[in-house]
C-alpha cells in the first residue's frame, strides 16, 4: 500500500490534520513539537490496527513502558473524543481506525497484594474498530478490545481480540524507523540475511563504505567482511552512518511493496554521505516497490537531494518525491507540499524552507 493521503483526528499532539500529497518518496519538516514524528506514528498505528501491543510500543519510544491503560491517554489529543486515522492509496483503497476510550463502573474485589476489600477507580476501556473499504463499497471491519483489569500492585493491560471481522483484511507491509542507533537483534536484518538476500544490501552500502564485502549471521550476531580484514567482524565496529544507513535499508528489503517511516532519516549520516545515501534510497524505492515517509531537520540533506535532482533529473518522477512543511498554527497543524522544482529553486535562491 503506498499512502497517498492521511487525515488524523485527537492523536497526540495533533488535535486535526489532512494531507493529500504524500508520494513514494515524501519528506517531512518543519520545526520542533510540530507533528513531525506523530504523524509517521499515526501511520504506523495505522498500518499495524491489529497488533494488539502497538499503542504500548509507540508509547515505549517515548519512554512511556508501562501497561496501564491510563497512560494510553497520551496517544489521544483529548481522551473524551475518539482518535481516527483515516488514509487512502494509489488505487483508491481507503482504510481507517478508530480507538475510543470508554469509562466503566468496577465492583468491589479483592486486591492479590493483601486481600483487603477495596472499590478501585472506574476502569478504562479501549474499543478499536479498523476498516478497509474500496470507492462505493460495504465496509469490511473488525475490532480490537483493550480492557484493564486487576494485576499485582496495579491495573494491568489484557488483550481480547473479538472475532468480529467480516473479510480477512490484509495488513501491508510496514516499518518505522526510529532515529535511535539501530538495534542489530532486530528482525529485519536477520529476515534478510536469512533469505540469503544479504548481497542486495551490500550493494547499497557500498554507496558508503566500499571496503563491505559481506554480511552474515553467526550465533545470533551480524558480522561484517570488509576488504583486505582477514576475519569477519561485528557489525557494531562500523559506524553510526553505516549502521544507520543498514537499519533502512534492512527495513525496506523487508517491507517490498509497502511503506517505511524513517524519523530523522539523516541522524548520524555526515553532509559529505548525504547525496550518495539519498541517491541509493531513491533507487531502492523504485526497485523494491516500496514508499519512504522520512522527517528531517537539516538543510544538508535538502541540499543533497536537490544536488541529486540536478545531475539526475530523471532519477525520479516528479510524482513520485513530495516535500511537505508542516506548520502549527494555534491548535491546526498545516502541511505545505512542494516538488522537487520549487524545494531547488528555494535552495538556489537562499530561501528557508525548512
Amino acid at each position: 500500500m503506498t499512502f497517498t493521503t492521511v487525515s488524523i483526528e485527537n492523536f497526540r499532539g495533533i488535535q486535526s490534520f489532512t494531507c493529500n500529497r504524500l508520494a513514494r518518496v515524501t519528506l517531512i519538516v518543519g520545526r520542533n513539537n510540530c507533528g513531525k514524528t506523530s504523524l509517521l506514528e499515526a501511520l504506523a498505528l495505522l498500518a499495524n490496527r491489529r497488533t494488539t501491543q502497538i499503542g504500548p510500543l509507540l508509547n515505549a519510544r517515548r519512554q512511556l513502558d508501562t501497561q496501564r491503560v491510563a497512560d494510553l491517554d497520551v496517544l489521544f489529543n483529548n481522551p473524551t473524543k475518539p482518535l481516527t486515522i483515516q488514509a487512502s492509496d494509489v488505487s483508491g483503497m481507503t482504510r481507517d481506525v478508530t480507538i475510543t476510550r470508554v469509562t466503566e463502573k468496577q465492583s468491589t474485589f479483592i486486591t492479590p497484594k493483601n486481600n483487603a476489600a477495596t472499590t478501585p477507580e472506574p476502569r478504562y476501556r479501549l474499543e478499536q474498530t479498523f476498516h478497509d473499504y474500496p470507492p462505493n463499497a460495504p465496509k469490511a471491519f473488525g475490532t480490537l478490545d483493550f480492557t484493564e483489569e486487576p494485576g499485582g500492585d496495579e491495573w494491568l493491560l489484557r488483550f481480547h481480540t473479538a472475532p468480529t471481522a467480516t473479510q480477512t483484511l490484509t495488513e501491508p507491509a510496514f516499518a518505522l524507523v526510529s532515529a535511535q542507533r539501530f538495534d542489530f537483534s532486530t528482525s529485519f536484518l536477520v529476515e534478510v540475511i536469512l533469505q540469503r538476500s544479504e548481497y542486495v544490501l551490500v550493494d547499497a552500502l557500498k554507496a558508503l563504505d566500499s571496503r563491505i564485502q559481506t554480511l552474515q549471521l553467526i550465533e545470533d550476531k551480524v558480522m561484517v567482511g570488509l576488504k583486505d580484514v582477514p576475519r569477519l567482524l561485528p557489525i557494531q565496529i562500523m559506524g553510526d552512518g553505516v549502521r544507520r544507513l543498514i537499519a533502512i535499508l534492512s527495513a525496506l528489503w523487508v517491507c517490498r511493496g509497502g511503506c517505511v517511516c524513517i524519523d530523522e532519516i539523516d541522524n548520524g549520516l555526515h553532509n559529505s554521505a548525504q547525496a550518495a545515501v539519498w541517491q541509493t534510497l531513491i533507487r531502492c524505492a523504485q526497485e523494491w516497490d516500496v514508499q519512504i515517509i522520512a522527517t528531517s531537520h537539516h538543510l544538508d540533506l535538502l541540499n543533497a537531494i536537490a544536488a541529486v535532482h540536478k545531475a539526475h533529473p530523471d532519477a525520479i518522477p516528479p510524482q513520485d518525491f513530495a516535500y511537505i512543511v508542516l506548520s502549527r498554527e494555534g491548535d491546526a497543524i498545516r502541511p505545505y507540499a512542494f516538488d522537487l522544482t520549487d524545494l531547488t529553486s528555494a535552495l538556489e535562491l537562499g530561501l528557508e524552507v525548512r
